[in-house]
Formats: C-alpha cells, sequence, structure tokens
C-alpha cells in the first residue's frame, strides 16, 4: 500500500509575506506535519536576492526564478515550474494547489496525467476575487483548472456551490473549513508577559494593565479597509487614551497611509508595526480584533480569534454569516458604512461582556462545524492509495 507521505504545496506566496492567505497556508502546512506527512513549498523567487531555498518552520520552501510580474514573465514562470516539479514528480505522493490559478491550470495541462500524482486545488472564491477588479467571475483557466483537478478543496458552503455550477463532481468536493491558526495562552500571566515582550520591541506598543488593544492583523491597503478604519476609530482613540489601535502588515501604501495619520494628528495614537513573523504575541495582547473589509481575514484572523476566544467584527458578507452564523449580527457592521464601525466599538467599550457571549457561542459553532469534515491529508492519502 502505499503511504503518502511527501506533498508538493503549490502558492504565490508563502514567506516573507504574512497576509491572511499566508497566514492560513502556513497554518494547512504545520497540520500536515503535524499529522506525519512531509510538506515541501514551491513558490516564486520574487526578489533576486531572495535565496532560492530556504527552511521555514521545518519546511523546505523552493523558488522558482521569472516571478510572473507580467504575461511575459508569467509564461516562463509556468514554465519553469512544470519543470521543476516534472523533475520531483518521482519523490511525490500528492501535489496541492493553494488556488485554482493559473499555476493549478499549467500544472493540470502541462504534466502527463498518467505519470503525476493526483493534484488538489483549493477553491475560495473571496481570495481569488481580492485582486479582481468590478464583479468577479472566475476566469476560463480558474473554470479549467477546477474541472481537472483530482480533488477541490471548498473552505465554505458557498464555494462549494458555485463549484457544482461550474460542472464539478459533488464527488470530486470536499468541504474543508480554514482551521484557527494557533489556540495561544491568554492567562494574565501570558497576557502581561507578552505586553512586556512587546514593549521592550516596540515603545509605539507599549500599554498599561488597563488598556486596551484593537488590532488590524492585515494589510496596508485600501483593499484591507485601512482608510475606513482610520476614518471611523481614529477620532475614538484620540479621545480615549485608554484605547490603542494596531494595524499590522505592510507595502507600498504605508508611506501614504502614516502621511494621513500626520495630517489628521493620529500618527502618535495609531501604530503601524509592520509584520510579525510569530503573531502568538498579538493574539496574547489583543482584546478586540476589527476586519475593516468585506470577505477579508476571513481564511486565519477570524477562526484563530475566535478559537482564541478574542472578540472579532467584521464587516458584513455572505460570507461572514455563514462562518459566524447566528452570531454574524451581533459580531460584525454594515461594509462601508460611516459610523457603523465607530458605533459599535464604542458599544463594546461600554458593554463587553455580550461580545464576549456572541464570541464564545461562535467558538462552539466554529469547533463543531470543523468537526464533522475528514482532514484533508486523509483524503489526499486515500487518492494517492488508488
Amino acid at each position: 500500500m502505499n503511504n503518502l507521505r511527501r506533498v508538493l504545496i503549490v502558492a504565490r506566496h508563502y514567506w516573507p509575506n504574512t497576509t491572511d492567505a499566508t497566514l492560513r497556508l502556513r497554518c494547512r502546512v504545520a497540520n500536515l506535519r503535524r499529522d506525519g506527512y512531509s510538506p515541501v513549498v514551491v513558490t516564486p523567487r520574487w526578489h533576486t536576492a531572495w535565496p532560492k531555498r530556504i527552511m521555514c518552520e521545518e519546511t523546505p520552501v523552493y523558488r522558482i526564478d521569472n516571478p510572473p510580474h507580467s504575461q511575459l514573465r508569467a509564461s516562463r514562470y509556468w514554465r519553469n515550474l512544470t519543470q521543476w516539479v516534472a523533475l520531483e514528480m518521482p519523490t511525490l505522493d500528492s501535489i496541492y494547489c493553494d488556488a485554482a490559478d493559473s499555476d493549478a491550470y499549467a500544472l493540470l495541462t502541462q504534466l502527463p496525467r498518467s505519470g503525476r500524482p493526483p493534484i488538489s486545488v483549493r477553491y475560495d472564491p473571496s481570495e481569488l476575487s481580492q485582486n479582481a477588479l468590478g464583479q468577479w467571475k472566475p476566469a476560463p483557466r480558474c473554470t479549467d483548472a477546477c474541472r481537472r483537478a483530482d480533488t477541490l478543496i471548498a473552505p465554505t458552503a458557498l464555494a462549494h456551490q458555485q463549484l457544482l455550477s461550474l460542472g464539478v463532481l459533488d464527488s470530486a468536493i470536499i468541504r474543508q473549513p480554514d482551521p484557527p491558526g494557533m489556540v495561544v495562552d491568554r492567562s494574565v500571566t501570558a497576557r502581561s508577559a507578552a505586553r512586556a515582550m512587546l514593549a521592550q520591541v516596540n515603545h509605539d506598543l507599549f500599554v498599561r494593565s488597563q488598556d486596551r488593544v484593537v488590532v488590524c492583523p492585515g494589510e496596508l491597503t485600501r483593499d484591507w479597509g485601512v482608510d475606513f478604519l482610520i476614518k471611523s476609530l481614529g477620532p475614538l482613540v484620540e479621545s480615549r487614551r485608554s484605547l490603542k489601535l494596531w494595524i499590522l502588515g505592510d507595502g507600498i501604501e504605508r508611506p501614504r497611509i502614516y502621511d494621513a495619520l500626520q495630517f489628521a494628528g493620529l500618527h502618535r495614537v495609531v501604530a503601524m508595526p509592520g509584520i510579525f513573523a510569530c503573531m502568538k504575541p498579538i493574539l496574547q495582547v489583543a482584546d478586540l480584533c476589527v476586519l475593516p473589509a468585506a470577505n477579508r481575514g476571513l481564511g486565519w484572523a477570524l477562526p484563530t480569534c475566535i478559537a482564541n476566544n478574542i472578540p472579532v467584527v467584521a464587516a458584513d458578507s455572505l460570507e461572514l454569516r455563514e462562518l459566524l452564523g447566528s452570531q454574524s449580527s451581533e459580531l460584525s457592521f454594515p461594509a462601508n458604512h460611516d459610523g457603523a464601525l465607530h458605533h459599535w466599538v464604542t458599544q463594546w467599550l461600554r458593554n463587553s461582556k455580550a461580545v464576549e457571549r456572541a464570541t464564545t457561542a461562535a467558538r462552539v459553532n466554529l469547533v463543531a462545524e470543523s468537526s464533522r469534515y475528514t482532514p484533508v491529508a486523509i483524503h489526499l492519502h486515500n487518492k494517492a492509495a488508488q
């Protein structure tokens, strides 16, 4: 019998990027490693100064040259990726593509079906649409990749339904909710230690025992709703000395956002500490997590905060309602609604117990939902054994 061991993970980003999608993927890789498998990650080499191979949390990460910055370089990247995977195929038991994108399409169409291991593709329309303009719909290559894959992984019921509408057989679809990223110690002692450590690393993160910390663990981009977040909560943070706002992430829009904070006089009360390779101390210190843009942060931040009983509020969306169930009305606000987020946080400051009860109820539902589905690794094992 073929015992599945070596799983190739194909993704556009993995390290050092710490976006919601990469944190979610790192969680999946860690779970595979915990279950006795040997994951290997392959990504583009986005910068010439980056080494072509690194070890990240005991997982080898290989980087392919000619990253897809443009259509011309994308064609070169797909060719190099396919050639690299073809050489590695004799040592692989399965291939997992983290998105139904052109990378997955290239592997599914250019690798000989008879000689390749089973290929699984994760289909999440909310992540796929984040870089699209206007109303997103699956591109032809995305649709073709879904129909050719041996297994499709649908993290939500909406993704499952859309795959069925694309003509994918139900027997090829695995419903697998995104698991929590980590569960941390949030005892009084652990939280105090985390606060002291973060204050030593960055003085902007100094907080007193009576302070409340609101975190936004996302990206410094318009798409993540950072401008909306600052507009909504900036005046509230400025008027309450005990309320702290930390906006995590980095990117080319950092100077613009900082200039806007400085213009509004908020640069001293809103912290932008950058990227954290380890999110554990942030999760320990946080009193509230805010996800200001619809469909952002649902893969890692939301389930991780809920699993740790960290109160969370997110912009309303169909995907959010599916994940939170009956608690969605208590843990959400109308997306892009002026004053709605400000009002919600003000109510939380006045009565945090109600939000804590809703968070606990959502945690029970999250655990129950996750336990209903077989781990993806078992499906991969069954495919490889057939």
